[in-house]
């Protein structure tokens, strides 16, 4: 049996079952703390695969999911509200940065027949959508590539 005299409270489980790694108190049912950015990063390693990920802080207001092997952020969430998906940096709320023939690609796909898939464009007081329409679009959007105003009158 370890002896656990002095931990340091480096592992500490609750008598409510909340476990803590580096705080003094859990309070959730995992809590991982740290002082710094890499602090508390959880990380997954893979046999099967070789692919080996790690989630949490890397830098001081970025919590990011990385992928070890090839030394790459896969996504990034920032403090502030920005997202980026293969961007450490994002400047944009959500900003999608990609190379060779995926680069900054966005998909949009919709199954059902009956609709068209549509990327909705909006503020607080105007929208309007981007979109193809599909065999079973409305009569003028079949097929092709439209620009609609949603602000338009009825």
């Amino acid at each position: 049996m370890a002896n656990l005299s002095n931990i340091n409270n480096k592992f500490i489980v609750e008598d409510s079952g909340d476990v803590g790694i580096g705080v003094t108190t859990a309070a959730t049912k995992l809590h991982i703390g740290g002082t710094a950015p890499g602090d508390s990063i959880i990380r997954q390693d893979s046999t099967v695969s070789g692919t080996n990920w790690e989630i949490g802080e890397r830098a001081a207001g970025k919590w990011q999911i990385f992928e070890d092997d090839g030394d790459s952020i896969v996504a990034t969430f920032m403090s502030i509200g920005r997202v980026g998906i293969g961007n450490p940096s994002p400047t944009y709320q959500l900003d999608v940065l990609g190379s060779g023939g995926n680069g900054g690609i966005i998909h949009v796909k919709n199954i059902d027949a009956q609709q068209y898939p549509r990327l909705a464009i909006q503020s607080d007081v105007k929208g309007y959508h981007i979109g193809v329409g599909g065999s079973g679009a409305a009569a003028g959007y079949k097929n092709n590539l439209y620009f609609y105003d949603n602000n338009a009158a009825a």
